[in-house]
């Protein structure tokens, strides 16, 4: 049974779905399936997705989690060159597949144009002593 990983027999179509592997962007079938199962123990963290960005050739990014509160699931990643549509498209599957299950890539910025989330205004309701951004003030 340790030969059939690395068999020939179109053991690369199977192994390919029961780790996942249809996404590592590595030629070397063995080395994908070393690097796969290295990659399925640290699922979960920054570092898988580190990991996972790397194969696609984005080695320098910044993974920002949101603070505490409303959008704590909620995950950026920071890049020091600005993707095509190839790579976003590449950021965007890798994340889904790296991210813990309850986090969500909410946004992709660079250093050229970083707009972060924003309160536009936040004016009180006399009627119900509740404000427009949800807080209660009593």
């Amino acid at each position: 049974m340790a030969g059939f990983k690395f068999s020939a027999i179109g053991a690369g179509d199977v192994l390919n779905w029961e780790y996942s592997l249809g996404q590592i962007n590595i030629d070397d079938f063995q080395e994908r399936v070393l690097k796969g199962l290295g990659f399925h123990r640290i699922r979960g963290t920054p570092k898988s997705l580190r990991s996972a960005l790397s194969w696609y050739g984005f080695t320098d990014v910044f993974i920002e989690e949101e603070s505490p509160g409303a959008h704590f699931a909620e995950f950026q990643i920071g890049l020091n060159e600005v993707p095509n549509g190839f790579g976003v498209d590449a950021i965007v599957s890798v994340a889904e597949l790296a991210a813990p299950l309850r986090s969500q890539l909410r946004r992709i910025y660079n250093s050229l144009y970083d707009v972060r989330r924003f309160v536009l205004e936040c004016v009180p309701h006399a009627r119900y002593s509740e404000n427009a951004c949800g807080a209660t003030t009593f």
